[in-house]
Order: structure tokens, then C-alpha cells, then sequence
């Protein structure tokens, strides 16, 4: 279970959201809670300043930490962040390896943040550090999307008053991406308690076709499905005698040629059922065998670029 959750802020209300899904967990499990702010000397709006208002770099970071810091305040005093176990960082570099760093020195297993959606029509600062931290990160990274409903509670989804909060677990037959079941797992049983959850495990295999419709015909009742359906259904088995999971576990099988654009229709959709899908989507990205790493990295890259999901990378 996590333990340390990092919060990373960039001073504007799309990105607190974080912080709200992150209260929601520390209020459920024994969690520590930091706040992160990176100044960045070579950003564009800090040099822009430097180049109107003051003379040095120096001096205008001197500034930057100020205004940071009166930020935080009034970030605390809104979301009421009292509790012995939270605390606030502000720190100086270039902000990939500033966070890296940051996750290293204060041990956090959890980081989470708020990144551009679809409908935004450039990646603004946290839109493209997601992309980043999405190679480089070494521990989970939790990225929600602007604009779109935080899942907090056991029902999140208004339309659907009895679905359980689901999260929609990538698979692609390899043991490296069962790795993000357990996390997943635990994610949604801490925003879900005392309430259940639901896991679903979604084996996409790569398959050319021209619909879904069309991919699934040509599917069904062949061996390399028959293995795929055994295959989830093992892995739902192993997962329900779980210790401490408070859960519900589905799963499906699922053609595609496209995979990044079949996970984001999945969960945002569900074939075969008529509204809305699963609230979270889970993929494991990190720790693969050299030969996989790029196209892990690229299938990641594309599918948070795809969805407006929240997605876990693990």
C-alpha cells in the first residue's frame, strides 16, 4: 500500500486537483502528503521576468520563491492541509530531474498530478512533464486529466448510481504487465472504502481488422482466445484471494489493431455496454526487457495522449 504520496503543482487550480484525490487516500490509509513546486531558472515566464522586472537570475527566483510560497499558503489554508504529515517543497532545477530527485530524497512511492485533455489545444507545463515522467519515473505515477471528474468516492460516476468505482488494468500477456494489478488494485480500494471496488483486466491482443464487430467474429472460439480468456480468468482467481482487497474482479478479451486508441475507448466506453466504462485506467510502463522499452514507452506516451481518464503508470 502507498505509504508517501507526492503532489507536484504548478501554481494553477487545474493542477490542485491532485490534491483532492490525494486527501481522499490519506484520509483512508496512514499517508504521508508532500506538496512539490519547481522553479525552473530556464522557464520562459521566468526569464520573461527576469528580462521586464529584475536584473539577475538570482533575484527573480528570490521573487519566484516568494510568490511559490505565498501560493502554498493559501493552498494549505484551502484545502485545510493541517495534519503532522504533510509538508511543502519548493526547489530549484530543471523539473524532471528536480522531481526525480525529489521522489529519491523524500521516498515517495506515489506521485500524482493533473495533466492537459484532449480538448486542450497545446500542451501547457504539466501536459508535457507528464509525457516525461512517464519514461523516467521509477515509481507509480497517478495522471488526471483537466476538466474531468476526480474519482473520490465508491460511486463516482453520477450517471450510473450503482457502479462501483472501477479501474480498467492493461494486459498484454507478459508478466511485466501484471505488475501494475496489485497497485491498481489498491488504488481503487483505498478511494472506494469501506465500499468495494472493482478491478477489471482488459487482454488486448493486436489484431487487424476493420471494426470491433468484425475483430471479435474473427476472434471468438479460436485458440489464441480460448488461451486469452483462461489466461484473465487465472489472474481475476489469484486476485480475489488477495489479502486486504475489498473487491470485485471482471475481465475481458479484446481485439485491436490499434491498442493505445482501443485501451482509451474501452474505458471510456466499454464494448458491449451501452453508457461509460471504467473511471480509471492502470498500465505497467517501466522495467521491461531492452527490446520492449521503446514501444512500452511510445504505447504509454500515446495512450495518456488518448484518453481523458485518469491513468496509473506503473
Amino acid at each position: 500500500m502507498f505509504k508517501h504520496i507526492l503532489v507536484l503543482l504548478d501554481g494553477s487550480q487545474r493542477a490542485e486537483q491532485a490534491i483532492i484525490l490525494a486527501q481522499k487516500l490519506s484520509s483512508q490509509i496512514p499517508v504521508r502528503l508532500s506538496l512539490l513546486s519547481v522553479i525552473d531558472p530556464e522557464s520562459k515566464d521566468l526569464r520573461l521576468s527576469l528580462s521586464n522586472v529584475f536584473d539577475d537570475l538570482s533575484t527573480a527566483i528570490e521573487a519566484e520563491e516568494k510568490r511559490i510560497t505565498a501560493y502554498l499558503i493559501s493552498v494549505v489554508q484551502k484545502y485545510h492541509l493541517t495534519d503532522v504529515r504533510f509538508h511543502c517543497y519548493i526547489q530549484d532545477g530543471s523539473v524532471i530531474p528536480t522531481i526525480l530527485r525529489a521522489i529519491e530524497e523524500l521516498q515517495c512511492d506515489l506521485v500524482i498530478m493533473c495533466s492537459h485533455g484532449r480538448s486542450e489545444r497545446r500542451s501547457q507545463h504539466l501536459g508535457g512533464v507528464a509525457q516525461q515522467l512517464t519514461r523516467h519515473c521509477p515509481i507509480p505515477l497517478l495522471v488526471l486529466k483537466n476538466g474531468e471528474a476526480i474519482p473520490t468516492t465508491a460511486y463516482p460516476d453520477q450517471r450510473r448510481p450503482l457502479h462501483a468505482i472501477e479501474i480498467a488494468v492493461a494486459l498484454d500477456g507478459t508478466p511485466e504487465s501484471e505488475k501494475a494489478i496489485l497497485p491498481a488494485a489498491q488504488l481503487v480500494v483505498a478511494i472506494a472504502a469501506p465500499n468495494k471496488a472493482t478491478v477489471h483486466l482488459v487482454h488486448i491482443l493486436p489484431l487487424q481488422a476493420q471494426s470491433i464487430n468484425e475483430g471479435i467474429k474473427r476472434l471468438r472460439y479460436t485458440p489464441e482466445y480460448e488461451r486469452a480468456c483462461h489466461y484473465v480468468h487465472e489472474l481475476e482467481r489469484r486476485l480475489q484471494v488477495e489479502d486486504g482487497l475489498n473487491i470485485m474482479t471482471t475481465s475481458s478479451v479484446f481485439p485491436a489493431a490499434d491498442i493505445p486508441s482501443a485501451l482509451a475507448y474501452f474505458a471510456e466506453q466499454r464494448y458491449g455496454k451501452i453508457a461509460g466504462g471504467s473511471d480509471l485506467l492502470a498500465m505497467y510502463s517501466r522495467g521491461r526487457p531492452d527490446r520492449d522499452q521503446a514501444s512500452s514507452a511510445h504505447m504509454t506516451e500515446a495512450t495518456l495522449s488518448t484518453t481523458d481518464k485518469p491513468i496509473l503508470i506503473i
